[in-house]
């Protein structure tokens, strides 16, 4: 699994990078904007004492908050 992972980063680092350079000079500044919110959620999540989920598991724990809220509409 982690090396699947692992495939799976690289491959999307190369398709941003790829994208940006085809666009033009502005679009360095959206994944770059992209890369900062990133790293932002993740110190967020490292920091934070509520939800112990959300600092061991961040991806699955954003996603499993994500899937709650929508369970009302889809129920």
């Amino acid at each position: 699994m982690g090396r699947f992972l692992a495939i799976a980063a690289t491959l999307s680092i190369l398709v941003a990078l790829g994208w940006a350079a085809a666009v033009g000079p502005w679009a360095w500044w959206v994944i770059g904007a992209l890369v900062a919110a990133v790293i932002v959620l993740a110190i967020y999540d490292l920091t934070q004492k509520k939800h112990a989920i959300l600092r061991n598991y961040p991806v699955v724990g954003h996603l499993r908050f994500l899937l709650e809220s929508l369970r009302p509409e889809l129920q």
